[in-house]
């Protein structure tokens, strides 16, 4: 991809130790929990949350899709600074970043165009994208178009009736 987001290094087991003490828990690892979660955002709190969820340096693995599609599904707003997220809708974002990268998983991820697996097969997320890619479609829930804009540079979608 033109857009490079991600690197390959070969690297012996101290340079990999050095290079992953660089990046925050991976959320499917038994490290990454609600209070992890919760001291995240209060570290990023002058950030959107949709920011503080990318920054890998914090969280490991939550790239620009999976970070709209859990947002969606925890009912929260991307705009919103990641100091003003309640404990109730910390627990909720915890609960929907798992569920949507373990769903992700279990279809190959996400295909648009010529992403392939190691079989070679495209993943099949993209079918249950609920927000991301669907700007002025209607939402699943609501029927209200979804609503997209860049913020830090990524397209960045949501429902604006759903997620508060």
């Amino acid at each position: 991809d033109i857009r490079r987001f991600g690197w390959l290094k070969i690297l012996s087991r101290r340079e990999f130790e050095r290079e992953s003490s660089a990046l925050g828990p991976e959320p499917l690892s038994g490290k990454f929990t609600a209070a992890v979660l919760s001291d995240l955002l209060r570290k990023k709190k002058g950030s959107t949350v949709k920011q503080a969820l990318m920054d890998q340096k914090y969280l490991a693995g939550v790239g620009n899709i999976y970070a709209d599609e859990a947002l969606f599904a925890a009912k929260i707003d991307p705009r919103r600074a990641a100091g003003s997220i309640k404990p109730d809708e910390t627990r909720r974002l915890f609960g929907s970043i798992i569920r949507i990268l373990k769903s992700s998983i279990k279809f190959r991820g996400t295909s648009f165009s010529d992403y392939r697996d190691g079989h070679g097969r495209p993943g099949g997320f993209v079918k249950l994208l609920r927000v991301y890619g669907r700007a002025g479609a209607p939402c699943n829930v609501c029927g209200r178009p979804i609503k997209k804009i860049r913020l830090a540079g990524r397209g960045t979608h949501w429902c604006d009736y759903c997620q508060k």
